[in-house]
């Protein structure tokens, strides 16, 4: 038996302001299967009224009956805004809590202290050194993360534009972008979604990291190095201490900077620059 779809007597709901609902109240009978009903009224309730896009529909049975496969069931569809601020309109969210990295030269030895009367030997900065080389330590670095909440018409997001989020995902600025110089930003992808027929929420991740400039390593000055390149140290041994008491030590032979993420224009993620 087909479905028989009914409005009843108290329907049409309004809740005018801000937020405007509008919600419809139906009986649905002749079948025991939700799915059979619920399908029954998405193809039968018109998707948007008086401009208010159609946003749940809500089933529940008063009774069903398997073996004769009938039953009855409470219908609610509601319709309203899908957000309040619409296409158009971003929402934003940051954190300073940074990231960690793995540092094996520090920024500058404060003291050394042997345990005789002979200067503790000189690493030039190196952390942690051993026989076997320079084991580093692991620091909290400032990493400032945030994302953007935007709302696009469904026409928008299309094949070639999402096309475009994933080609961009892991790639970092390279011009001005958010107030972030080119080098600066590193976009951490896209998460979508769709709401209703006609609009996608499209929620943006990124991570800053500062450039710098004259980089102190031991006895090495690193000219410049971009926000997310990444900078290593070489080691060499040498001989330390006073001429009383020669040491092996450890110091930086040399600093590289390396290019580890490929750039890429941010404007074309079309939220602004």
């Amino acid at each position: 038996m087909a479905v028989i779809l009914t409005e009843d007597a108290p329907s049409r709901r309004w809740l005018r302001g801000v937020n405007p609902t509008v919600e419809y109240l139906f009986t649905a009978v002749n079948s025991s299967n939700d799915i059979t009903v619920r399908d029954f009224v998405e193809a039968n309730v018109p998707t948007s009224v008086a401009g208010l896009p159609r946003l749940t529909v809500e089933l529940e049975a008063d009774w069903v009956d398997t073996d004769t496969d009938t039953g009855t069931w409470r219908v609610i569809v509601t319709f309203g805004l899908l957000t309040p601020t619409g296409v158009g309109v971003s929402v934003f969210s940051f954190d300073t809590t940074g990231g960690t990295q793995h540092a094996t030269n520090s920024l500058a030895t404060i003291s050394r202290t042997s345990a005789n009367s002979s200067p503790a030997p000189d690493h030039g900065g190196a952390i942690g050194v051993s026989e076997d080389g320079v084991d580093g330590v692991d620091i909290q670095v400032p990493v400032y993360k945030f994302a953007e909440t935007h709302y696009f018409a469904d026409a928008t997001v299309d094949a070639a534009y999402k096309a475009t989020l994933f080609g961009l995902t892991g790639r970092v600025n390279n011009a001005l972008f958010k107030g972030f110089a080119a080098g600066e930003c590193l976009f951490l992808g896209v998460v979508g979604s769709k709401r209703g027929d006609d609009e996608w929420e499209l929620n943006f991740g990124f991570a800053a990291s500062p450039n710098r400039t004259n980089i102190n390593i031991g006895s090495i000055v690193v000219p410049a190095k971009l926000g997310w390149e990444y900078l290593w140290i070489q080691y060499k041994d040498a001989l330390g201490g006073d001429s009383n008491n020669k040491v092996r030590v450890r110091i930086p032979r040399a600093a590289y900077v390396e290019k580890v993420y490929e750039t890429g224009t941010m404007a074309d993620l079309g939220i602004g620059s």
